[in-house]
């Protein structure tokens, strides 16, 4: 009798048991995942990449909810092309960079000019555009005070996406860019005259004010133990960005026998150019090294190469195979915030 209790408790505790855990695990996936997922669209919305959509998986509650700020998010999009379209009244190239000094605006000038497209053009930094170095060339010309009033005036060397080295007179002005110091630059390859400069100097003054009221957030609440939580999860955020495109590059060569250049061309994911006759991926090798991985890499975008990776060699069920797939799995926790 006593046994037959024991038995019966016993099962009861373990069923309770396994009814919480499955209860707790049906609550993580539609509770947890789907809102730090939210959270983390959300975020990058928010911090200039208007691109980009808020993920509507999950409960019908959070479902309404990302419609609605993707929505929103629409009409900022929109209202942002207009004032582009206002910004391209003729070609002068007009650049603006972020305080990490990757771009965040590219108008239609600057496409024509360096030989990028639009969508290109989210992948690129300073580095990629000019080989001078601009802000070496800004502290040891003006201060960064006088600078916020004055602009710069200069003659850059730029980059072409063909590799080629032009000159081009310059407008240098520091802008408020999402609370921090950027860079906006008007770029003419003509000589201009005084007049032509005002109206440079006027075109720029626009760019500074529309990109302040539509790309930067209010301070208040931010405080100095944030910005160094927020910096950390950014370097391990690219550090595993850069271990997930190591083990995919790793994988595709071992498991394949076919190149880099291969993996970008069969993906489609990642551009390839032209530079001096020679075919190369840019972008791709920026995403191979801490140094030179962007500050704020398009994630999703490397999610996709190891995704196709894993696609292309799932027949070999390799160690790198596996590693890969491990690793895929513990990036998109780290994204999710678990």
């Amino acid at each position: 009798m006593e046994q037959t209790q024991l038995i019966t408790v016993v099962s009861f505790l373990l069923m309770t048991l396994l009814t919480l855990l499955f209860a707790l695990w049906l609550f993580k996936k539609f509770m947890f995942t789907p809102v730090n997922q939210m959270i983390s669209d959300m975020d990058q919305i928010t911090h200039g990449k208007l691109h980009l959509t808020v993920d509507n998986s999950g409960l019908r509650e959070f479902h309404l909810l990302a419609n609605a700020f993707n929505s929103m998010n629409e009409q900022v999009r929109m209202r942002t092309n207009d004032l582009q379209q206002l910004l391209d009244l003729d070609d002068s190239a007009l650049l603006c960079f972020d305080h990490d000094r990757d771009i965040v605006y590219f108008n239609n000038g600057a496409a024509n000019l360096f030989g990028y497209t639009q969508d290109e053009s989210y992948d690129l930094d300073l580095s990629d555009l000019f080989k001078d170095d601009i802000s070496t060339l800004i502290n040891n010309s003006l201060t960064i005070n006088y600078l916020q009033t004055t602009n710069l005036r200069t003659q850059l060397n730029c980059k072409h996406k063909d590799g080629q080295v032009f000159q081009s007179s310059a407008i240098i002005t520091v802008v408020d860019v999402m609370g921090k110091n950027g860079l906006a630059i008007a770029l003419n390859k003509e000589i201009q005259s005084d007049s032509v400069s005002s109206i440079k100097d006027q075109r720029l003054s626009v760019v500074e004010q529309t990109l302040s009221r539509l790309l930067s957030f209010s301070e208040q609440g931010k405080n100095e133990n944030y910005d160094q939580d927020a910096d950390s999860k950014k370097l391990i955020i690219r550090e595993q960005v850069v271990n997930l495109m190591n083990l995919s590059l790793n994988c595709w060569t071992q498991d394949t026998g076919s190149t880099k250049l291969d993996l970008a061309e069969q993906s489609g994911i990642w551009p390839i150019y032209i530079d001096k006759s020679t075919p190369t991926t840019r972008t791709l090798d920026k995403y191979l090294t801490i140094n030179s991985c962007p500050k704020n890499p398009r994630n999703q975008r490397v999610i996709d190469t190891a995704e196709f990776v894993l696609k292309e060699t799932s027949q070999q069920k390799s160690d790198k195979h596996l590693e890969l797939e491990y690793s895929l799995d513990s990036f998109r926790q780290l994204l999710a915030g678990l």
